[in-house]
């Protein structure tokens, strides 16, 4: 899922999609998840909203400004605008999953195992939704390792 959001007057992409999630454990070296899960005051919940409208719009673009650099390009109404969108964006890309309560206990080195393991590659990761990944590979995992009787969830056999 991608939408295109204007940085100083100009265009640039995001992409919520699963590759997202590795950049930005990779840049800041703490996964989305736990970041959004410890948010306890506005300052830290507008830092994580940056880190992650960063993260996807790297996972659009692989030649994105720093991330301090990038976000000091925007006009205050263009970053605001940015982040609510980011957000909703994620948030879509999760799809059922998030209704579920799936996905959060994926870190980024498990999905991409996961995703190695069930024969997808990167540019998989970074070009579906994160929901539609976490279905693959619990659809993978059910098909190959469970008999019908009982189902296994990607999650529990991948080890998260």
């Amino acid at each position: 899922m991608e939408r295109t959001i204007k940085v100083g007057g100009k265009p640039y992409n995001i992409r919520a999609s699963a590759w997202a999630l590795v950049i930005y454990k990779a840049q800041f070296g703490r996964e989305y998840t736990e970041d959004a899960a410890d948010v306890g005051n506005d300052e830290q919940a507008y830092i994580v909203g940056c880190h992650l409208l960063w993260a996807m719009a790297r996972a659009a673009k692989s030649k994105t400004p720093s991330p301090d650099d990038w976000i000091l390009m925007f006009k205050p109404k263009e970053l605001a605008k940015a982040l609510v969108l980011s957000q909703q964006l994620f948030a879509a890309s999760m799809g059922e999953e998030k209704r579920r309560g799936k996905g959060s206990e994926f870190s980024s080195e498990t999905l991409i195992a996961s995703a190695a393991i069930c024969g997808m590659r990167t540019e998989e990761l970074n070009g579906l939704p994160l929901g539609m990944v976490i279905d693959t590979m619990e659809k993978y995992a059910e098909m190959r390792f469970g008999d019908g009787s009982e189902y296994v969830s990607a999650a529990d056999f991948f080890g998260e």
